[in-house]
């Protein structure tokens, strides 16, 4: 196989065609400094729940009008958003195949509190890759 690298975003829970491209790829690079962009998946992900899609959007410091690089751009904790947010994938999920073996995993996730949305979003997109087996290696750009 050639050695090709995909440069993407960070994104909250990184949706499944990138888990399909990481089979054709070598190398996945997260891009830490281009400038946060409201209106992303950086803080939101979609996921397909039982009464249809079911939008989550992790809340910012300063709300969504934010300024500076992504990888600096803070969690906001004055609301319960984890527990709505596990409540929301245990009760969309909790019937699928396998959801016990991954359940403790997940749960953890929202009992951390990180400070940044770029580590929230690169512990969960490390946690997929190693769960589904990719071989694919995951760096930040440099620059």
């Amino acid at each position: 196989m050639i050695s090709s690298i995909l440069i993407i975003e960070n994104q909250y829970i990184s949706p499944v065609y990138l888990f399909k491209k990481s089979g054709i790829v070598t190398g996945i690079k997260i891009e830490q400094y281009e400038e946060y962009q409201k209106n992303s998946f950086r803080n939101r992900c979609i996921l397909m729940g039982p009464n249809g899609l079911l939008p989550l959007s992790v809340p910012l410091v300063n709300g969504r009008h934010q300024k500076g690089l992504v990888r600096d751009i803070r969690i906001c904790y004055k609301e319960n958003w984890p527990l709505r947010h596990w409540r929301s994938i245990h009760d969309a999920y909790r019937k699928s195949p396998f959801f016990e073996v991954y359940m403790d995993d997940i749960k953890s996730f929202f009992e951390s509190k990180p400070i940044f949305l770029f580590d929230w979003n690169l512990a969960w997109l490390e946690w997929l890759f190693k769960k589904s087996g990719s071989q694919c290696t995951i760096s930040l750009t440099t620059e």
